[in-house]
């Protein structure tokens, strides 16, 4: 019964003494942990312009072909063809200009998630249209 009183009373004293830390050494591990928050942050925001560029690129891709293969459409068609893919063209620019004019000096983290949120589903979106251009709606 000692031992294990000694055990608790011992365990008790080291938990007391670790949480006893000046202000100056709290102020320097708060510091360390929003430095820690910001870079994770910042490469967060980094990878998803990376992924986002990537997706407008596979988006350009997208359309080019799909104006490669108007070329095999009656004249009456390829008209309504290109202007679909004029649509969806300028879409996908609006989408770059929106990702290249977001600022990363904001640290606004709330801020920033609903840019990305609203960002994803505006390319889902894109991404629905342009599996949906070559499809003949037609029954």
């Amino acid at each position: 019964m000692k031992t294990k009183t000694i055990i608790v009373a011992a365990i008790a004293g080291m938990a007391v003494m670790s949480s006893c830390q000046t202000k100056e050494q709290k102020l320097e591990n708060a510091q360390e942990n929003v430095a820690d928050a910001n870079a994770d942050l910042d490469q967060a925001r980094r990878e998803f312009r990376e992924e986002s560029e990537n997706n407008l690129r596979e988006n350009d891709m997208t359309i080019e072909t799909y104006r490669a293969n108007l070329k095999n459409e009656k004249e009456e068609m390829r008209a309504q063809y290109e202007r679909k893919a004029d649509s969806l063209e300028q879409r996908n620019k609006e989408l770059r200009a929106r990702l290249d004019s977001y600022k990363d000096d904001d640290k606004d983290n709330e801020k920033w998630e609903s840019f990305k949120r609203e960002f994803k589903h505006d390319m889902d979106e894109m991404k629905t249209s342009l599996k949906d251009v070559g499809k003949n709606n037609v029954k």
